[in-house]
Order: C-alpha cells, then structure tokens, then sequence
C-alpha cells in the first residue's frame, strides 16, 4: 500500500499544474454551453439523450452514449460552476482511481512487483496527458476505471454471487462512460483461454461471464431506447485512409510509447502517412518484434493476455480512425491498460534493484514531460500553437485559425487558413472560413482571388464555399463569374447561395427566380435584408 501511495503522490504532482489549464476544443460546447448540466437536477434526462444532445452542435447524431459522462461534467457545474480548475482535478481523480484499479489487477496476477511496474507505466506514461487534461476526454478515464474494476472481479477468480453484483455494477457503470468497455466480454473469454484454457472459460461462465454481457447488453438496450442512432460507419474512402496510414499507425504507437516525443491533438492521418520519420520506423518495428516476442511466450501467459488486451483495444480503435481521419493520443489510454499489464508481467522476474534503477530515471523524465506539456493547453491558442510548431498538417493550421478567430485576430486567422488550404493534403474545414474572414475584413478583392485558387485546392465541392465566393464576386460585380460558380456550387445549407442567387435575379429583373430563392429560406424578411446588403 506505501508503494501504490507512493505512485499516486507522484502521479499528482507530475499534473500538478493541471488545475491552472482551461477550457479547450470540444470543452466548450460540451462543458461550457452545455444547456442541461448546468442543473444536477436535469440527470434522469442523461439516460434519454445522445451526449452531445444539449449542446450547440445537438443536431448532430454523434452517437455517443454516456449519460455517466454528463453527469460527472454536472457535479463539475454544481461544486465549481465554470472553474475549469476544479473539473481538471475531478479529471485527475478519476485517472488515479484508474491507476488504483491496474494496481489492485496487476498485483492479484502479476503479484506486488508486477502490479507496481503496470501501475506505474499506466500512471506516468506521458502518452496518457491528453486524457488526463482534456475534459471532453474524461470519459476515457472513467470507463478504464470503472471497466478495470470490473475485469478485477472476474479474471482469474470463481465465481459467486457477490462477484456477480460487482462485475455487473462495476460493468454498468463502465459502459455509461463510454462504449469502448463493449470489449469487456472479449477480453475476459481471452484472459481465460490464455490462462487455463477452456475448462476455465467455462467454470463459473453464469456468475463471471453473463454479468458483464447482461451489463454490456443492458446499456445497448437503454442505448436503443434512449433514441441514440449508431455513429455513422466509416466510408470506403475512410478504410482506405486507415489502410495507407496503417504503417505509420504501428510505427507512432511503438515511437511514442519507447520515447514520449512531442504529442499534438487531432492528428491528420493523411499528412501523417507520408511524414513517418526514423524513430517512426524504429518504433514499428520494435513494436512488432515485442508483439511476436510475447504472444510466442509459453512460460508467461499473463504477458500474452496483457499484450491480447492491448491488440484487441487497438483494433476497435481503427473504427473512429477510419470515420474521423484523425488520431489522438486520448484513443490509447485503454489500450495502455493491456501493455502495462504485459510489460508488468514481463518485466516481474528482474531484482527490486535492478527495476528501481530502470524506473526511477524514466518516472523523473515522464514526470518532467507532461509537466512541460501542460501550459499548451491553457487555452485553445496555446494547444494549436503547439500542434502547428510540433505537427505543421493541414489540420491544425485551421484549428489554429479558428483559435485565432476566437481571439479577434482576423488577419492572423486569415493566414492559418490559406495554409489549411495551401498545405498538402489541404484541410477542407478551411475553405469557408478563408473567405468567410477575407470579407470580413472588408476585402471581397481578395476573397475573389482566394476563391480562385482555393477551387484548384479542391474547395469546389464543400458546402458554404460557393456561397461565400459568389458573394465576394456579387461584391464585385462580377457576374458572369458567379452564375458560372452559383451554377457549379453544391448544395449550401446556410441558404448564402440562394442569397446570391436572389442578388443576381433582382439585377436582372426576374422577380419569380428571386421568389424561388426566396421561399427556401423561412423568413423572407431576412432574406430580402441579406440581399440588400449583398447589393449594397
């Protein structure tokens, strides 16, 4: 027990300055505008809605459910209101509780010394801050906890009622955190083929394995009930990002876990798959060399259920990879959970002295890493700025743009944006706003030469794009050139393009095109006014 303090007094002090970051990326719409975790008295509503219900964005099917998840951000409103200080250390409580549950794991299996090397690679890995610090990413932690928990009661032990209640609760309570804890079930039925083989999957399956798949079962059906669709299935064009990347996917897993080198949020995984550098190469192959090292071994099979765990965790991990094109550093806390456990397990025969010399230099280095990481994410400028200087893709130039946009910084916003376009492969989140901030500033000149150039980089197609450029065009009465681009624009759901539409028919005196534009829009006083300023 003196040890397992030990670690989380450690832990605590290596985000010590957690508590003086703020509110970044997803926290403010999830946290900061949400409409009902505001009141702690809205929490049944929890159950019946999709996480991002409540939010700004609550016309987007995102479907995630975790009603767990916006309780514990409405206990954050209730005790601190809008301090982030006090949700960044609610964030960090639950982390260590995390490192209490592979602890308390790790030592049932692996005994004092094995439990002690998988807690302590769990807890101060730096590849865990972005979990740790990110608010909307508390969610992780909690169905590690939880789901860890969960897993104590029933690996390796028999069955009885008592584990039954626990392993069901505990699985429950995972499951309303965050649907990867859906893997539960498989990792249990592989812990027991590995460890004893069939007859142990099978003694005890009503009292160890139908809890979990009753709890998992359980939340899908409230799931199912609440109204919450399934995220939408990643495209063909989604497998194959995932497919080209893959190399350098195994390569950044296996570099940042041998060496924790800078960590940006929100990586493109089509910038990514052509910049692999050597510690890239050297990370994949060491990772792939331990993988047939471990799941050959014949003496450990707790080293092969700890290393299963972690391949089983990756592989789910592919599905938001291929659907988002991004990766975070947040997707690989739970998979930590099965490589702290295998290099526990491996790592468990070495003398206390020989593994307090090996670990003491890496826990004081880890510790200084995250600690230098924390001031990037005091706000959303600091955290894209990092992402520019440490990863420069397409991607987070336009985060950094919207950042500096947030700040009232257009002309340095302008600027991020035209190099989300101008980098390859360009970030088509940037094509609205570069033109959006060109007429802005009042300079539909330069929006019309952006939009020219940005349609070569492929921004034709984006929705809003060609309501922006046919407004820069009207603004400058060229048009010819916008019924050329009003003809070829797709679709625009902010109605800009029937506004443009409806400027042109009034100078050319159609006035039933004009009520053709006009009657796409619910209140056609807004319309005309919108119009009139076009013209003006």
């Amino acid at each position: 027990m003196r040890a397992l303090f030990a670690l989380l007094v450690l832990t605590a002090l290596a985000y010590q300055g957690v508590a003086s970051t703020g509110f970044v990326w997803d926290d403010i719409p999830l946290v900061v505008r949400n409409e009902l975790t505001g009141d702690l008295g809205n929490w049944p509503r929890f159950f019946v809605m999709d996480l991002w219900a409540a939010s700004p964005v609550g016309d987007l099917d995102s479907g995630y459910y975790r009603p767990l998840m916006l309780f514990s951000l409405a206990v954050d409103r209730a005790f601190y209101g809008l301090d982030p200080g006090g949700a960044h250390l609610h964030s960090l409580a639950w982390h260590l509780l995390a490192v209490v549950a592979i602890h308390r794991l790790g030592v049932r299996l692996l005994g004092a010394r094995g439990g002690l090397v998988a807690a302590t690679l769990f807890a101060l890995h730096p590849l865990q801050s972005e979990a740790v610090v990110w608010i909307a990413g508390r969610n992780d932690l909690m169905a590690t906890a939880l789901g860890v928990f969960a897993l104590d009661q029933v690996v390796g032990r028999e069955g009885g009622r008592g584990v039954a209640l626990r392993a069901f609760a505990l699985t429950l309570l995972a499951g309303f955190s965050k649907e990867s804890v859906g893997l539960l079930p498989a990792m249990l039925v592989a812990a027991d083929l590995l460890m004893g083989g069939r007859s142990r999957l099978l003694r005890g399956f009503s009292t160890r394995h139908l809890p979990i798949w009753g709890a998992i079962g359980l939340v899908f059906g409230l799931r199912m009930a609440a109204g919450v669709a399934a995220a939408p299935p990643p495209t063909a064009a989604g497998w194959a990002l995932v497919q080209s990347a893959f190399p350098w996917l195994i390569g950044e897993m296996g570099s940042l876990v041998l060496w924790p080198h800078p960590l940006v949020a929100g990586r493109a995984l089509e910038w990514w798959a052509s910049h692999m550098d050597p510690l890239t190469w050297l990370g994949g192959v060491v990772l792939l060399v331990a993988s047939l090292g471990m799941l050959r071994s014949r003496t450990e099979p707790l080293t092969r259920v700890g290393w299963t765990w972690a391949a089983l965790a990756l592989a789910v991990v592919l599905v938001p990879l291929a659907a988002k094109g991004t990766v975070g550093e947040r997707y690989l806390y739970f998979p930590m959970v099965g490589l702290s456990l295998a290099v526990g397990s491996a790592l468990r025969g070495l003398s206390p002295r020989i593994l307090l010399a090996l670990a003491a230099p890496l826990a004081l280095v880890w510790g200084l890493v995250i600690h230098q990481r924390l001031p990037d994410w005091e706000s959303n400028l600091t955290l894209w700025k990092a992402a520019v200087q440490d990863a420069p893709d397409a991607y987070a130039h336009t985060s950094l743009g919207h950042a500096h946009r947030e700040q009232d910084a257009p002309l340095k916003a302008l600027e991020q944006f035209r190099l989300g376009v101008a980098v390859d492969p360009p970030d088509q989140r940037a094509c609205r706003p570069l033109l959006g901030t060109a007429l802005g500033l009042g300079r539909p000149d330069l929006a019309v030469q952006l939009g020219e150039w940005a349609l070569k980089r492929g921004c034709g197609g984006v929705p809003e794009f060609g309501g922006h450029f046919g407004s820069a065009l009207v603004h400058m009465e060229m048009w010819e050139r916008a019924a050329e681009v009003v003809a070829g624009a797709p679709d625009d759901p902010s109605g800009r393009l029937d506004v443009v539409g409806g400027a042109m028919a009034r100078r050319a005196g159609d006035d039933a095109a004009y009520l053709v534009h006009r009657a796409k829009w619910s209140d056609g006083g807004r319309f005309d006014e919108e119009v009139d300023q076009l013209l003006r």
